[in-house]
């Protein structure tokens, strides 16, 4: 079953999403942590295709341009927790 939910466009629209998978938010989530392709695929245990296969389901599931409008689009869905800034 698929569900949906929203998250606020630039221009101030709503976008309908399909939701993620648990593998896609946690790529997803190296991808917040600044990891690139062939970190995540060596962490993950995948090849680099798989991890570029999730990249592209992630964009366009949040119907986003790229990983940094994915990440901030996540974490408007409360999908993602980013990391604290404090020291």
């Amino acid at each position: 079953m698929v569900s949906y939910g929203k998250v606020w466009s630039a221009p101030g629209g709503n976008l309908l999403i399909e939701q993620l998978t648990e593998r896609e938010l946690e790529v997803l989530e190296h991808v917040a942590n600044g990891a690139r392709n062939r970190e995540i695929a060596g962490t993950l245990n995948v090849s680099i295709k798989t991890v570029e296969f999730h990249l592209r389901n992630i964009l366009s599931k949040l119907g986003a341009r790229s990983r940094t409008e994915a990440v901030v689009r996540a974490w408007q869905l409360d999908l993602l927790a980013l990391p604290s800034l404090a020291t």
